[in-house]
């Protein structure tokens, strides 16, 4: 979803024919590179209607959903903006970190090109500070002593350290990272893609979430489309 976003594709056909979606590297990157190579068309006027922001809705008053001390807030503005703090103050190499993007409303529709890696080339359509360069290639991570746990509950399966960052208290077992704070910035691309299940009820508005999870972001965009719809 948050590729879709990015590539700012508002209507298509997903077909799964496998209970969950391949994780691949952990990040959005190679969905962004299949999507450029698939290409991008733009809809009629009369046929996209408010899926192309024709009907872009607007707060009066920010929205506030949180849990424990996790929060999201959409607050009224001019643009839109996301923002994401995170709070790993007992695993150094994540520490504290804080991670923000805009869509850049004069960028191209379509994503840039990544290269085989994945990790996104900044001399593309896009340019430096898009999606494609910015966020889609920030991976999924983990901590080691959860990572049994999740095993033992039947989860992450297919879970590896070619497919997300794991670290311990004092290091990354896998790293370089792509980023300096690239967790942070894979929070923000959840977040980006949760909310992109609003579509055309996504709000001009700076949302910013504060330790997130998919789904404190969901009651986020249950909250705002509530409100859109009072």
């Amino acid at each position: 979803m948050a590729a879709l976003c990015g590539a700012r594709v508002s209507a298509c056909r997903v077909e799964v024919d496998a209970p969950e979606l391949p994780v691949l590297d952990g990040s959005a990157a190679q969905w962004v590179h299949a999507i450029d190579a698939a290409g991008v068309s733009r809809l009629a006027a009369s046929s996209a209607g408010a899926a192309n922001g024709n009907d872009v809705i607007s707060l009066a008053a920010p929205v506030r959903v949180q849990e424990g001390e996790s929060w999201a807030v959409a607050f009224p503005s001019s643009s839109l903006r996301y923002s994401v703090g995170i709070d790993f103050a007992s695993h150094a190499p994540i520490g504290r970190q804080w991670a923000s993007w805009a869509p850049k409303p004069d960028s191209p529709s379509g994503p840039g090109k990544l290269d085989a890696a994945g990790a996104a080339v900044a001399a593309t359509r896009g340019g430096v500070g898009s999606f494609e360069v910015e966020v889609a290639p920030a991976r999924t991570f983990a901590l080691q002593e959860q990572l049994s746990a999740l095993h033992a509950a039947g989860l992450i399966k297919g879970g590896s350290l070619e497919n997300a960052l794991v670290c311990d208290a004092e290091r990354w077992l896998n790293g370089p990272l792509r980023f300096v704070n690239e967790p942070a910035r894979h929070k923000l691309l959840d977040l980006i893609g949760d909310l992109a299940l609003l579509g055309s009820c996504l709000p001009r508005a700076h949302i910013v979430a504060y330790r997130p999870s998919h789904r404190l972001n969901i009651r986020l965009a249950q909250a705002i489309l509530k409100t859109s719809q009072l």
